[in-house]
């Protein structure tokens, strides 16, 4: 099956949006935290704005990969696991639950996990990038 550029990465503005939001939030965080623990004459260091634009962007690399491997049905057996034990009369057999799933996934969007990869590589570009001036500074 051939996908253009917009089936791939264009799919799920709502994702990306959730995902730039977590990213922001958490870096907003981390950046506050590092702040409040100063003295009141100090100013912040640069490496602590590459470690707050890096570590978000490598949790929604974590996120991407769960979700990556979630996508192959890595996670259908503590699914249907889940499912049993909610409702005991759950009538399909693992078999069954195992192909309903798959042909769910066939129906969904392709590439469920990119939004995770995209606003992840463009934190970790950001720490990148803040890393550099800080080396070049020193």
């Amino acid at each position: 099956m051939k996908y253009s550029f917009s089936d791939i990465f264009l799919h799920s503005k709502t994702k990306y949006i959730i995902c730039l939001a977590f990213a922001i939030c958490f870096t907003s965080i981390l950046i506050i935290s590092d702040i409040t623990a100063l003295k009141p004459d100090e100013t912040l260091p640069l490496i602590n704005y590459v470690n707050s634009f890096s570590i978000p962007g490598f949790c929604l690399y974590c996120f991407g990969g769960f979700s990556l491997i979630g996508s192959f049905g890595a996670f259908d057996t503590f699914s249907y696991s889940f499912k049993k034990k909610k409702k005991n009369n759950l009538k399909m057999g693992y078999y069954e639950y195992i192909n309903m799933k798959s042909e769910e996934r066939k129906k969904g969007k392709p590439f469920p996990y990119i939004p995770y990869f995209v606003v992840g590589t463009l934190f970790v570009i950001v720490s990148s990038v803040l890393n550099i001036i800080l080396v070049t500074n020193m």
